[in-house]
């Protein structure tokens, strides 16, 4: 969370930096927040009902009180993980040199 965080901070700043107001940065942030409700969200969600795609939410075993992560492969490892990252840094990312395209005309 935190390395997307940073890199969706950087962004915002650089289109304020650009624009030298918030606006961009704030439409930004509604684009960002419009793919997350309407794209993607957690199966059983609080806002699964609007998403096109779901995913399974990880669950607390009653039992043991441990984590079950259902849509993990067996043999996940630190390549699972760097994919995700790039899976959701590739919006933001996208998004971002659309508007930066948009700010220079």
């Amino acid at each position: 969370y935190v390395v997307w965080a940073f890199m969706f901070g950087m962004a915002c700043a650089d289109l304020t930096a650009r624009t030298g107001s918030l606006g961009a940065a704030l439409a930004f942030h509604a684009v960002n927040n419009a793919f997350a409700f309407l794209l993607v969200a957690g199966e059983g969600g609080p806002n699964s009902g609007l998403a096109l795609f779901l995913y399974p939410l990880e669950t607390i075993d009653p039992n043991t009180g441990v984590y079950e992560v259902d849509f993990l492969p067996p043999d996940a490892g630190a390549w699972f993980f760097v994919a995700t990252l790039i899976m959701q840094l590739l919006p933001v990312w996208m998004s971002w040199m659309a508007a930066r395209i948009a700010l220079r005309r």
